[in-house]
């Protein structure tokens, strides 16, 4: 999946004492006389989606992660290969990220902009860019999963030479009956794998949260009361950093080896671009797919 290509600073996120992250946006409104009704002060309070949402995108993570790190564990000699479940945990994470990603594009935006002068409404209308340069490429594949029934269809390549193995996956696109890769989503490559998505969506996520505390700053007080609460204490993200480590990531010889993740240090993630290493070639493929037993078709993967 080809996304994130802007050329941002890092960030250094620095972890707290559970070894986890607290949300940069709520951290920014602590103590700060910010509306977050907007128009409709009936609505769930902020703080509420985002720890909800949060909850479900590192569920959904950790269950990413967990069995991505069992198929890693597998022999490279195994003669047999079952995708299901993380294309299962793959489909629902990125479901997960969207409702994330929808929150800090369209929700924070309505949510703030009220009774705003025209100056920082160009401030928020200029952050909702950025953020949606993020959301899009991933709200993509959510859409055509949901909306359009596309399956994902997974692979695990092995190098002959080395037995490094990596993950790799495609959204299909029927032509004529048979499933090819949609280039769209994958471009020339026809797939992605799996451990650079997780990358690169944590990335989006993570930016997209602090970018709504850099807005934050940028805006000036709006209303009496200041804001008391905490948001969640945090992002729910420890066991996803303790299971990335400081390992580099494993991806298949066509891809680029050079993309937008997360680096795990010390004290602190830093957010950034993350080099990869390449599975070597020749490679021994095994293919799995869901077949659908109504409306047969041919599966071509390459």
């Amino acid at each position: 999946m080809n996304i994130y290509l802007l050329k941002e600073d890092m960030i250094a996120l620095p972890l707290n004492q559970d070894r986890d992250l607290t949300s940069s946006f709520t951290g920014a409104l602590t103590g700060r006389r910010i509306d977050l009704d907007g128009e409709n002060p009936d609505a769930v309070h902020l703080y509420t989606a985002l720890s909800i949402g949060w909850r479900k995108g590192s569920e959904a993570a950790t269950a990413l992660l967990r069995e991505l790190k069992r198929l890693q564990a597998t022999s490279p000699s195994a003669k047999t290969y079952d995708g299901n479940t993380i294309a299962l945990a793959l489909r629902v994470f990125i479901y997960s990220a969207t409702e994330i990603f929808d929150l800090y594009n369209q929700t924070i935006p309505k949510r703030l902009e009220r009774a705003r002068c025209k100056s920082e409404i160009k401030l928020i209308r200029d952050y909702q860019a950025v953020v949606k340069r993020l959301r899009d490429p991933v709200a993509k594949m959510c859409n055509l999963m949901k909306h359009d029934h596309r399956e994902i269809s997974t692979c695990r390549i092995v190098s002959e030479s080395t037995g490094d193995m990596t993950f790799v996956y495609r959204i299909n696109v029927s032509k004529r009956g048979v499933q090819l890769p949609d280039q769209d989503v994958h471009g020339k490559t026809g797939f992605s794998s799996i451990e650079k998505t997780f990358h690169e969506i944590l990335h989006g996520l993570l930016r997209a949260d602090y970018r709504a505390a850099e807005l934050v700053h940028e805006l000036s007080d709006n209303c009496n009361l200041a804001i008391s609460l905490k948001g969640a204490t945090n992002l729910g993200l420890a066991g996803i950093f303790e299971g990335l480590g400081r390992n580099h990531p494993i991806i298949a010889s066509s891809e680029s080896g050079r993309f937008d993740g997360v680096q795990v240090a010390h004290n602190e993630v830093v957010v950034m671009r993350i080099r990869a290493t390449k599975v070597l070639e020749p490679t021994i493929r095994m293919f799995h797919a869901v077949i659908d037993e109504v409306a047969p078709s041919v599966q071509a993967f390459l």
